[in-house]
């Protein structure tokens, strides 16, 4: 059963990740411009298709001045 609410965005700045590797290599790739970002678009897809997606969401997020619909799902949310 789907709930629904209205909800207020907020967006937020993200700060930049910083390399949990000790001996800076994976940063060193970074700033070579040697690291590949492979599945990024398919995931960013299919995120996009969850986010629209009706018949299996959990709950309805009404956004924005016009209350444009987000569905969402409780394993992303509690991710």
């Amino acid at each position: 059963m789907t709930q629904q609410f209205s909800a207020i965005y907020q967006p937020t700045q993200l700060k930049p990740m910083e390399s949990s590797n000790s001996n800076g290599s994976a940063q060193a790739m970074a700033d070579s411009g040697q690291t590949k970002l492979s599945g990024l678009a398919r995931l960013a897809d299919d995120l996009e298709k969850m986010a629209e997606d009706r018949e299996t969401a959990d709950i309805v997020f009404m956004v924005g001045a016009n209350e444009v619909p987000i569905y969402a799902h409780r394993v992303i949310l509690r991710a």
